[in-house]
């Protein structure tokens, strides 16, 4: 994949492949929401984003990329996995989500071996021209990252002490899960493990192989040679039982580059090169993209192989990230392995093997768990990788260069193929003493630049630089040209200056270009400019491409009726893969909803959205991406910020009569009725229909009211389809309803006010329920009552249970007696009466409770006399704390000469009120 991207970030296509179950997922929240900082807000937005799948959503851990892992309760197929991450994605604390899909070896399962020699490293026809490169350097000094299946502990690999990355207990076959031991636990599997139907597999010690292709000792009387044999290996697992987690290989690559993992120490030996024999069916994901360009920016080189598909590269991950070097499988002959895949994706290819020549390899001889260490004899363009990155690792050994340049020398050096290869195989099969030759005697290369347009007023300058992979003894001299493609003389100045040079010990040198601005809008327009007669140094890459970026956008216009605040256009050119069309929508304030979509004119056509507030968005910096492989695309913005929103539209592939819709509404208020009581007496009640903020203008409605317990037309007047309305910038309207009042006892009532055909509101809820007490029934009441304690036997409390009218219905009570500072049955005789009842025309009942005198002298005490279960009445007071006053102390006294007598005031039990 080129380094020099246009746009950095870009992913190649949306989820290109559709097949399998799904339950963990990457999001990025965006730095300073709610939920990037709080776990409460975050799992109250998982919580409402799986609810309508009814599915339980739980954070895992957070990833060095500050993204989180997130994992269902169970696995959705790809159509639900869509509608999940689609709600998250609405929401605006949301950068982005993906699926954590399982990364899986690129080795093609394979059980028959073939004996050979180490033709991939010095046959003419299909090696890599090792020997010659060993002649200057054997690696020494450089860590090479084999991000994979781990190590077994195999005497022909020096390796550091690495990291065990896999997060899943059950992927880790080791009965953890991250942890400081990268040992290879085998990824064996048995039959159905790894989904219904897959068959049972033994250990593949995945890693172990291509760490010994990069790294094993050479010269040593036994095994195998590795390509940069004094390297040291940095094991870092994150495939096991069943493939393993993007997620894991985001922080394994993270991690390699020295940046910081939480819950996992730094790295004390950053790399130089990654290697990544691993796929995925699917496009880029923006984790994986984040974790390489940070990998790059380290300056380290990220090897990763294009998979064994048969089919192009563009669709598997991490082959189609930017910034990588993708390698394709040749055979021992030089041609293209069958089972590798191909395509523009792919920037060189090295020996992957198969009939006819195996690659041979460190391994191991368990079937399940570790045995004995061996080698084996198998193939696929996961060993194609570590023969590249080997050869980088040769080359970083002796000079070290920018992962740009590497790039380009091991492209430009790369051997021709014995035989055309028309799906795309890179540039050749890699010539590892001739890319080691260029970056020991420097190389010279030429960035590509993109600049935006301007106006007249104000025209751009676009800046080349010509760089020089190192320093040289003396100068060295080129020449540099435009020609035109499809920005032309009226687009750009055009130049021609022979005899530039850049001066000995410098490294680069930069000229600029002047860009002829304009107010049209127009697709994005490009030229090529070329570096020739180079003396001096070698040539790795003679051309780039410069891009001017059309600043000048479409406003979206009103082409249906403008209901809700509804912008479209339709119409958009036919668009020739690669090309881009840009448009604008301004936003209001006050808007709750925005939306923008997306649709190719035919379902073999590929577009791509991205969305910015405020400023151009790129194919790397927008605030939403949505780049599918299917035809339809669409960015959702909730409660947007006002402004101008632009769209950009990118033809992943050609299409024809697409069109963009950008659709937004109003703040709208949601409204309801609030619930309400009253008494009979009171002769009307009053409901409160409410909006959650201020209207932008007239609400209306209409009310109605409901029958209940209470009857319209007996209890209360009725309401039907009454029309109403809340003016613009009120947000409530009291609503009176009359009550029919009665001099009839009868329970509490109830009905309800709804309200229907709401226009300008949201409806919250549609009716408010009444409460309307009686206030005919007769108060009902106890009294207080009087009693001496006495110094022995029983005296007796009369409480009194009294109407405050006669009733011509009978009044029914329970009443009953409880434990207080007084203990029931030491101080007082417990008693209970259920259903006791005053009869008709009588207002008055009496309840007994009898006291248990003493002799001893105490504090006064207490207990209750309770009312429950009253019908025919409404209670007064729910019951009494009767309080038993002490008589003892008198004749404590009096038995020390104090005369009673003189204690006149009589002992009692008081009644004191409680209230409901």
């Amino acid at each position: 994949m080129a380094l020099s991207s246009i746009f950095p970030g870009l992913a190649a296509a949306g989820e290109v492949r559709n097949a399998g179950e799904f339950d963990r997922f990457i999001i990025k929240f965006k730095v300073g929401s709610p939920e990037f900082r709080e776990a409460n807000a975050r799992q109250r937005l998982l919580d409402a984003s799986a609810a309508p799948q009814r599915l339980i959503a739980k954070p895992m851990f957070r990833m060095g990329i500050g993204a989180d892992v997130v994992k269902l309760d169970r696995k959705l197929r790809h159509p639900a996995a869509q509608a999940f991450m689609n709600r998250l994605r609405r929401n605006a604390s949301v950068e982005y989500v993906e699926i954590d899909r399982r990364m899986r070896p690129a080795l093609v399962p394979n059980d028959t071996y073939y004996s050979g020699y180490q033709w991939h490293l010095y046959e003419t026809a299909g090696g890599i021209n090792a020997p010659l490169a060993w002649d200057k350097a054997d690696g020494f000094g450089v860590f090479v990252a084999v991000i994979d299946t781990g190590r077994t502990i195999h005497s022909e690999i020096t390796e550091s002490p690495g990291y065990d990355f896999i997060s899943d207990v059950a992927t880790a076959n080791d009965g953890n899960g991250r942890d400081a031991d990268p040992i290879d636990a085998g990824d064996w599997a048995a039959a159905g493990d790894c989904g219904a139907g897959e068959p049972a597999t033994d250990s593949s010690w995945h890693g172990t192989q291509v760490a010994g292709i990069i790294g094993a000792m050479t010269n040593n009387a036994k095994g195998i040679a590795g390509v940069a044999y004094r390297t040291r290996i940095l094991p870092l697992r994150v495939l096991g039982k069943c493939g393993g987690n993007t997620s894991d290989t985001v922080d394994a690559i993270r991690w390699a580059a020295g940046g910081s993992v939480p819950g996992v120490p730094n790295n004390a030996t950053p790399v130089e090169v990654i290697n990544l024999s691993l796929s995925s069916p699917a496009s880029c994901g923006p984790s994986m993209q984040a974790a390489i360009n940070e990998a790059v920016a380290a300056g380290i080189v990220v090897v990763v192989a294009a998979g064994n598909g048969n089919a192009d590269a563009s669709t598997f991950q991490p082959a189609n990230c930017a910034n990588v070097v993708t390698v394709g499988a040749t055979l021992r002959s030089g041609a293209r392995a069958p089972y590798s895949n191909h395509g523009p994706s792919v920037d060189l290819s090295a020996p992957g093997g198969g009939p006819g020549g195996y690659v041979v390899t460190t391994s191991n001889f368990g079937t399940t768990v570790r045995g004995a260490e061996g080698y084996v004899y198998t193939l696929g363009s996961s060993l194609s990788a570590p023969h590249v990155a080997g050869t980088v690792a040769l080359m970083q050994s002796k000079q070290v260069n920018t992962p740009g340049a590497v790039e380009a020398m091991l492209k430009a050096t790369a051997r021709p193929f014995p035989e055309a290869c028309s799906p795309g195989c890179g540039t050749g099969i890699v010539n590892a003493a001739a890319a080691l030759g260029a970056a020991m005697g420097g190389a010279l290369s030429i960035d590509d630049a993109v600049v935006g347009e301007g106006s007249v007023n104000s025209p751009a300058v676009l800046t080349f630089t010509v760089r020089l992979s190192k320093p040289m003894p003396s100068a060295v001299d080129f020449d540099v040209a435009t020609s035109n493609g499809s920005a032309g003389f009226e687009d750009f100045n055009g130049i021609y200056k022979p005899g530039m040079s850049i001066a000995a010990g410098e490294t680069s040198k930069q000229f600029t270009i002047s860009i002829m601005g304009d107010s049209i809008p127009e697709e994005d327009e490009v030229f090529t400019i070329s570096v020739s007669n180079v003396s001096g140094i070698a040539v790795a890459d003679a051309s780039a491409e410069g891009r001017i970026i059309n600043d000048d956008p479409v406003a979206l216009e009103n082409e249906v009726p403008a209901t809700a605040g509804v912008k479209t256009y339709i119409g958009l050119k036919m668009l020739v893969g690669g090309q881009y069309a840009l448009y604008s929508l301004y936003v209001p304030p006050g808007t709750t909803t925005l939306n923008f979509k997306l649709r190719s004119g035919y379902s073999s056509g590929d577009v791509d959205l991205y969305v910015k507030r405020g400023s151009l968005p790129t194919l790397s910096l927008a605030d939403c991406i949505s780049a599918n492989v299917d035809s339809t695309e669409l960015c959702t913005f909730e409660n947007p910020e006002p402004g101008m929103y632009y769209a950009l539209v990118h033809a992943y592939l050609d299409t024809y009569e697409a069109n963009i819709t950008g659709t937004f509404a109003p703040k709208v208020p949601a409204i309801g009725v609030s619930d309400t009581a009253s008494i009979e007496d009171s002769e009307r009640i009053f409901f409160a229909v409410r909006l959650t903020e201020p209207a932008t203008r007239d609400v209306t409605f209409k009310l109605s009211t409901d029958s209940g317990t209470a009857i319209g037309g007996e209890d209360f007047v009725a309401i039907d389809n009454v029309e109403a309305r809340i003016p613009a910038g009120s947000k409530e309207l009291l609503v009176e309803v009359p009550l029919i009042n009665d001099t009839q006892a009868e329970l509490t009532e109830f009905f309800a006010l709804y309200i229907s055909d709401v226009q300008g509101a949201l409806l919250a809820g549609d009716r408010g329920s009444a409460k309307v007490g009686d206030d005919d029934y007769p108060r009902l009441k106890l009294s207080n009552v009087d009693i001496v304690e006495g110094n022995a036997g029983i005296s007796t409390a009369r409480f009194v249970i009294e109407l405050s009218r006669p009733t011509s219905r009978q009044v029914t009570f329970d009443i009953a007696t409880g434990s207080g500072t007084a203990i029931a049955d030491s101080d007082f005789v417990t008693r209970s009466l259920n259903r006791h009842a005053i009869d008709p025309g009588r207002t008055r009942q009496v309840f007994e409770v009898s006291i248990i005198g003493d002799t001893v002298a105490e504090a006064d005490e207490w207990f209750w006399v309770r009312l429950a279960n009253v019908f025919g009445a409404q209670p007064e007071d729910y019951g009494v704390q009767a309080v038993i006053v002490n008589d003892d102390a008198a004749a404590a006294k009096a038995r020390r000469g104090v005369n009673p007598a003189r204690k006149t005031a009589p002992a009692r039990a008081e009644a004191r009120k409680v209230r409901p």
